[in-house]
C-alpha cells in the first residue's frame, strides 16, 4: 500500500532506504526501531504551522453494516512533550492541501470527527515500547481511506512536559509519533459472539 500525506510531508522509515536522515532509524526524530518488517511512519503536531498525518487507500471500500476492527500501534519520539491525540479518521474520499504557513488552520484535517480515538486519560509517553490503540468501526459502506494523526484544533489539544509532567504552556509544544501495523480487519457476523476485541467483550451496542 502507498501511504502518503493530505497535508505537509510526514516521514517514511525503512532500513533499506537511501541513507539521508528521514530514513534511518536514528536520526534527529528517535531511535526507534519498527515494531514489525522494516518500515514505519513518523509524524508531528503541535501549536505551530505543522500539522501532520498519514493516509492511505486501503485495497478495498469497506462494506456497509459491517464490523471492522481499527488497530495501529504508537511510540514516542524525540519530543519536548507528549499528546494524548493521536486518532484514526475513515472516510470514502480525502483532500489533499495546498501547505500554507500564513494559514494554519488551512493545514490540517481539524474538524474531521475520528471514529478511533485513543484514551484521552492515557499520554503517549513511551520512547521505548510500542502503545496499542484499537476500536470497531460499523461502516457506512463505501469508505476507503484511513487518515492518522490529531484531529483537535489547537485550543483542544492537550500537551504534556515529559520532565516536569506538567501541562506545556510553551506556544511551540509539540509532539513527534511514530505508527507501524496498522489494520482494518473485517470481523465476520458469527465471530460478534465469541471474540474479544481491544480488550472488549462482544457482542457490542452498535
Amino acid at each position: 500500500l502507498h501511504w502518503f500525506s493530505p497535508t505537509i510531508h510526514t516521514e517514511y522509515f525503512h532500513g533499506c532506504g537511501d541513507p539521508t536522515w528521514t530514513r534511518q532509524f536514528n536520526n534527529g526524530t528517535g531511535t526507534q526501531l519498527p515494531r514489525t518488517g522494516d518500515a514505519m511512519i513518523g509524524l508531528a503536531y503541535g501549536n505551530f504551522s505543522t500539522t501532520e498525518y498519514a493516509s492511505v487507500q486501503l485495497k478495498s471500500p469497506l462494506e456497509q453494516d459491517s464490523l471492522y476492527v481499527i488497530s495501529y500501534y504508537v511510540s514516542l519520539g524525540y519530543s519536548p512533550g507528549c499528546s494524548n491525540c493521536v486518532d484514526a479518521y475513515i472516510s470514502d474520499s480525502i483532500k489533499i492541501f495546498t501547505f500554507d504557513f500564513l494559514q494554519e488552520d488551512a493545514n490540517t484535517l481539524y474538524g474531521a470527527d475520528p471514529q478511533i480515538k485513543n484514551d484521552r486519560s492515557r499520554y503517549i509517553t513511551d520512547t521505548l515500547n510500542w502503545t496499542r490503540i484499537c476500536g470497531t468501526y460499523k461502516a457506512q459502506g463505501g469508505e476507503q481511506f484511513i487518515t492518522l494523526g490529531a484531529f483537535d484544533s489547537l485550543t483542544h489539544l492537550l500537551f504534556y512536559d515529559l520532565e516536569s509532567e506538567t501541562p506545556f504552556t510553551d506556544s511551540m509544544a509539540y509532539t513527534y509519533i511514530f505508527i507501524d501495523d496498522v489494520s482494518v480487519v473485517k470481523i465476520p457476523a458469527p465471530s460478534y459472539q465469541t471474540l474479544k476485541i481491544c480488550q472488549t467483550e462482544l457482542p457490542l451496542s452498535l
